[in-house]
Parts: structure tokens; C-alpha cells; sequence
């Protein structure tokens, strides 16, 4: 039971904070699977793979150039260490950059959705009779 504890409290918190993952593998993978699904949240890339094709195929018109940077950096970084065949993990340096341009991409990115559904629900209570915005 102790030990149960010990995992709840001491070992999983860590698991999900990627300042935690020494691993550069694992930190792209992961670092770009979610930066993907904001993007995909963000605007429909049905079809588009990748942090690059999905940058290219969506109206980022509403995209910050610091935000669309930060974005690509991570996407550059992912596909350098996966296809530079002599690299094998980034250095400190690198490792911190990556963790920081991800931070500011991903702050980006929720605050763009967190704008988007404003939006939505302010269309939604225009758009309702008044008995019905008097439930919401």
C-alpha cells in the first residue's frame, strides 16, 4: 500500500512533465504528438501530417510569427534527431531551447483555442431566443 502511495505521489506527477524526460527520443515523440493535436484542434489539417505540412496547409493568419517559429523549431529539432543519422541526443543547451519554444508554442496555441471557443459560445448566445440563453 505504502508503495502504491509513493507511485501516486512521487513517480507519476513527474511522468507527464516533460521537463522530466532526459530522453530526447521521447521528448520529440511526445512534444510533437501534442503539439499536433492543438494544431488539429485549432483548425481542421485533415490529411496533413506533421507539424510542417500541418503549418502549411492551415490560415494561420491568427498565428503570432513568434508562436509559428517556436512551432517549426520543435518540428526541426523532431526531424533532425530522427533523420541525422549520427545524432543520437541533443545537448543541455538544445534540450532547454526545445523546452522553452515548446512552452511558448504551447501557451500560444491553448490561448488561440481558448479564443475560439469564446467565440463560438458568444455566436451560440446571439443566436439562441432568449428562454434559451436564460438556461445557459
Amino acid at each position: 500500500m505504502i508503495l502504491y502511495y509513493l507511485y501516486l505521489f512521487v513517480v507519476r506527477p513527474n511522468t507527464y512533465d516533460l521537463a522530466y524526460c532526459t530522453n530526447s527520443y521521447e521528448l520529440v515523440v511526445r512534444i510533437s504528438k501534442e503539439l499536433e493535436l492543438l494544431l488539429d484542434k485549432c483548425e481542421d489539417c485533415e490529411g496533413s501530417t506533421g507539424i510542417h505540412s500541418k503549418l502549411n496547409s492551415m490560415d494561420t493568419t491568427g498565428f503570432s510569427r513568434g508562436m509559428i517559429s517556436s512551432l517549426r523549431f520543435c518540428a526541426t529539432l523532431r526531424n533532425k534527431l530522427l533523420h541525422t543519422y549520427d545524432l543520437h541526443s541533443f545537448s543541455r543547451s538544445d534540450h532547454e531551447r526545445l523546452l522553452n519554444r515548446y512552452q511558448h508554442a504551447k501557451v500560444g496555441l491553448l490561448s488561440l483555442l481558448e479564443k475560439k471557443k469564446k467565440r463560438e459560445t458568444a455566436v451560440f448566445v446571439e443566436g439562441a431566443p432568449e428562454s434559451d440563453v436564460a438556461i445557459i
